[in-house]
Parts: structure tokens; sequence; C-alpha cells
């Protein structure tokens, strides 16, 4: 069936707009950073919270990431006001530092499994090429060769199942958690700074009382006693009796002296 053609109508002027009063754009929303704004308190039990800041009590920045990670971001003040802004400002350096290496370790590890991929299909290649050889011709070691082949793909298998477990746990637990704290932090920071905390206005200080005290300091005069005693020596007599001394000698049999003793006595008692 012919597609029968409409005949163009000519458009009809638009009237002129009117002139009105033009209305003031509104206000651009705040662009809202990424997270929640502010964070409830996560449940936990009390005494599984004190035993891990106690475990990580000479550690400053695993026990800040325990509190970050468990109180809300109201709770959390606390902790800022504790430390003070700077060292939180420093802590926040510190997550991103950590999020930065998990992204290069995750980028390492693809990186090297493309090669490994690539080294993979050579090998494979390698092999195939070698065993449809030794089909056509055998030849010595040829046997050898495949082994060879056949552990280093061993080698490669193992390593890529290994490096996806690695990139798994990177991607599916480490890189979440340290991404949740950068988010509860800079919640508790921008917090902060919205709600800074109330400081106490220090009562003026009390007028200092002058007293004026007129005292007149006589020092006294110093007075020395000396007192000189003179005692005269006591006569000491010694008296001692006339002594008597007996001498024993005893001479062996070649007229040596063998034994010889003395007894003293008074000589009044002889």
């Amino acid at each position: 069936m012919p597609m029968q053609s409409r005949p163009v109508q000519p458009r009809a002027a638009r009237p002129a707009p009117e002139k009105t009063r033009a209305s003031k754009p509104a206000k651009a929303a705040a662009v809202q950073p990424a997270g929640p704004a502010v964070f409830p308190p996560v449940a936990f039990d009390q005494a599984a919270y004190r035993d891990a800041l106690v475990k990580a009590a000479d550690d400053g920045i695993q026990v800040r990431l325990i509190e970050l990670g468990w109180l809300g971001t109201v709770q959390y003040q606390a902790s800022i006001v504790r430390d003070g802004y700077p060292v939180q400002a420093q802590l926040m350096g510190w997550i991103r530092k950590e999020i930065a290496a998990v992204e290069k370790d995750l980028a390492n590890i693809d990186r090297m499994g493309n090669e490994q991929a690539e080294r993979l299909l050579n090998l494979r290649r390698q092999r195939g090429n070698t065993e449809s050889s030794m089909a056509r011709k055998p030849s010595y070691g040829t046997e050898k060769v495949l082994q060879s082949f056949d552990k280093q793909i061993t080698l490669i298998n193992d390593w890529q199942t290994q490096s996806k477990a690695t990139r798994a746990g990177l991607t599916d637990r480490v890189l979440p958690a340290l991404r949740l704290l950068q988010a509860r932090l800079e919640a508790a920071l921008r917090y902060f700074l919205d709600h800074p905390p109330k400081r106490e206005e220090a009562a003026p200080p009390a007028p200092q009382q002058i007293v004026v005290e007129n005292k007149i300091v006589v020092e006294p005069t110093p007075v020395t006693l000396e007192a000189t005693i003179n005692t005269p020596p006591a006569a000491v007599t010694v008296s001692l009796p006339p002594r008597r001394t007996e001498t024993s000698i005893i001479r062996d049999e070649f007229g040596n002296i063998s034994k010889a003793s003395q007894l003293e006595t008074d000589a009044e008692a002889a």
C-alpha cells in the first residue's frame, strides 16, 4: 500500500513571551559526602569491647580503630576531644595510606596474574608441541621434558589458586573494612567541626589582696658561753705481789730438750 504524504502545515508563530520578573534560581543542594552523616553505635558486648582495648593498650592506632569501629559518631566525639583534632587527622592519613597499599597489592596481584596466565598458556602450548613431536618421532629425554612442563604448570596453577584467595580476602574483607573506617572517621570529624564542644568560660580571677605589714626585725646578739672545768688526774697505783717462776725441762736420750714447762706462782704462796 503506497504511503500517503501529509501536506506540511506552516507552523503558527509563537507569541512573544511576556516579560515577567525573573525568579531567583533555587539554591543548589549541598553535596553530601559518601556515607551517612551520623553513624549509630554498633551493638556489642561491653566486656568484649574492654578486652579488645586492653589487648591493644600499647598500640595507639589500634585503640582508636577499635573505638572508631564500635562507637557511633556522637559517642566518638569524646575520643576526638581526648586526643585532639590533629591526632585524628593523622589517623585519617594512616587509613588512607592503608587503603592505597591494599589497592596497590590488588593491582600487583592482577598484573602478576596476567603474566602467569600468559606464561601458563605458552607452557601448555609448548608441552602440546613436544608431546606431538614425541608421538611422531620418539627421542631420548622427551619424557623428562614433559615432566618439567607439568611441574611448571602445577606451580602456576597453585599460585593462581592462592592469589585468588588472597585477592578475595583483600576485596571482600580488608578493603571494605578500611573504607568503612574511613567513612566513620570522616563523619565523626565533620560532626566535630559542625558541633564544636562547648568550652566552659573560666571565672574572672579574684582581685588580688595586698596586705602591708610593718615589722621591725631585731636580730639577737649572739652570746657564747664557755665553761672550763679543770679536773686533776687521778693517781693510779699498781701493786703486784712478788712472783715465782719454776721451769721444768725434759730431755731425750741424746740430751736434747724435748719438753719444757713453766709454772708461775706468788712468792708468798710458795
